[in-house]
């Protein structure tokens, strides 16, 4: 099962680095993989290396993908150029969310909140 989510993202990668506009094709990606965070179960432990799955090529992938779409968004100016493809990472990795933080309730669908936030703050305001 969590191969096959990984492959979702994975092929959610390649339709975004197929498509002609390198914003709207990080943006996709980043929406599609955000919500596997999100809604499935070991996805974040399995991309944080834990588990006994072996993932690893299929991980690699998924690194090397978002590696280039965000070399891809920053070339055509959309995406800030004084972030790295890791800070991206990292920065998606967040979005997903606990239930509750300091006695706070998470909204439904919070992760797409979250993703607004980042994604705002990725963008080239050029």
């Amino acid at each position: 099962m969590l191969e096959e989510v990984l492959d979702e993202a994975g092929a959610a990668a390649d339709h975004a680095l197929a498509d002609p506009d390198p914003w709207h094709g990080f943006t996709e990606f980043a929406t599609v993989y955000a919500r596997l965070r999100a809604e499935s179960c070991g996805v974040n432990d399995a991309l944080g290396g834990a588990g006994s799955c072996d993932l690893g090529d299929t991980i690699t992938d998924l690194g090397d993908s978002l590696r280039r779409l965000v070399d891809r968004a920053q070339q055509a100016g959309a995406m800030r150029d004084d972030i790295t493809w890791c800070d991206v990472a990292f920065a998606l990795a967040g979005v997903a969310t606990q239930p509750r933080t300091i006695g706070l309730q998470a909204a439904p669908n919070q992760w797409t909140r979250n993703l607004r936030i980042v994604l705002d703050g990725l963008e080239s305001r050029r």
